[in-house]
């Protein structure tokens, strides 16, 4: 039972509408049937909501690790990335302490489990989502952004300079007025994190996510003042 896997007073913690008192039997559903979308959206809504976090969402991360673990190795699995987006992100309610130091084995932990399901994708956006995950539970935050935002096709991200808005990656990534990017041949320089996350992605046979990454490490090129720089420098 809940109660004894995870021993909390659900209505001392709150989620995105008050007091978490409804997100036990959520748990519940999900432990029971790994399928039930709609318990999964729920939890989402309540714990991860439009990517802030709460004192529930903290309090859930031993069982959410606990589900990853035990569920079947898959290329996308709502334990896992629920726990990753928890990880990753990075506007905690005010109204409570963040106890994600706390933590470190079931993000390891779960880590693991993202780098060994991404074998297991079934196409590049689910590989993007698995590299999310992973770079979420490696608690590189920025990261996780890029590649969610690789797998909606668009990254907007502000000059360092002058604060414009800067197209990396989209449909308005060369035009002008919404930034553009640099002259570029096939070669980059990659360094770091971009570096191993390009190499897993020709490791698993996705030539297309390794192309994403190389193109969101170009120089960038700001409309706005002329400034030239690197998109992913914070990540």
């Amino acid at each position: 039972m809940l109660g004894e896997d995870l021993p909390v007073d659900w209505t001392s913690v709150r989620d995105a509408y008050g007091p978490a008192t409804g997100v036990p039997e959520l748990l519940h559903r999900v432990a029971a049937d790994n399928h039930d979308d709609e318990a999964w959206q729920d939890l989402w809504g309540r714990l991860c909501h439009q990517g802030t976090v709460y004192s529930a969402s903290f309090a859930a991360l031993p069982y959410l690790a606990r589900l990853a673990t035990e569920a079947a190795p898959a290329g996308y699995e709502d334990a896992l990335h629920l726990l990753a987006a928890i990880a990753a992100s990075t506007d905690v309610a005010s109204d409570c302490a963040d106890t994600r130091a706390n933590y470190a084995t079931e993000f390891s932990d779960g880590a693991l489990i993202a780098s060994r399901n991404l074998a297991l994708a079934q196409s590049d956006t689910e590989f993007l989502y698995g590299l999310a995950a992973l770079a979420g539970l490696e608690r590189e935050g920025d990261w996780a952004n890029i590649f969610s935002a690789i797998s909606d096709g668009e990254l907007l991200v502000a000059c360092p300079l002058c604060g414009e808005d800067v197209w990396v990656l989209g449909e308005d990534a060369a035009r002008a007025g919404d930034g553009r990017l640099s002259p570029a041949d096939n070669t980059s320089d990659l360094a770091g994190l971009a570096e191993r996350y390009c190499q897993l992605a020709r490791r698993h046979g996705r030539p297309g996510v390794a192309e994403a990454i190389i193109t969101v490490t170009r120089p960038a090129c700001c409309s706005a003042c002329g400034a030239a720089f690197s998109p992913t420098s914070s990540a």
